[in-house]
């Protein structure tokens, strides 16, 4: 028997696999790249969630609160940990917002997202 899980997975970090997510938390195992993708160049990373590695470009509200909390050089990103929660968007869609976690696990305070609600 085979089991078809992984092939039945997205290979992308999506709100559906962040909804399901027990840790809700995303651990970045390189320093990213920029691809050219469906909306222009993005910086994509391979992160680990849930055990999993996984390709995922982080929004704005994302990348600032990282580069906030560890620099712009994302080499200084590596290792570190961001716990994800879903915002709707005003277009209804869901946007996965990362905010770093320190050491100890608790949330760092940022700006761009005092709306969000960690679960």
């Amino acid at each position: 028997m085979v089991d078809a899980t992984k092939a039945c997975e997205s290979e992308y970090v999506s709100p559906d696999l962040v909804g399901k997510s027990k840790s809700k938390k995303i651990v970045f195992i390189n320093s990213g790249a920029y691809v050219t993708g469906k909306y222009g160049e993005q910086l994509q990373f391979i992160v680990e969630i849930d055990g999993k590695q996984k390709k995922w470009s982080p929004n704005r509200d994302t990348c600032q609160n990282m580069s906030e909390a560890y620099g712009m050089d994302t080499q200084g990103w590596v290792g570190k940990a961001m716990q994800v929660t879903l915002k709707q968007l005003q277009t209804g869609k869901l946007a996965i917002i990362g905010i770093p976690l320190r050491d100890e696990g608790a949330p760092n305070p940022s700006p761009f997202v005092k709306d969000v609600e960690l679960s």
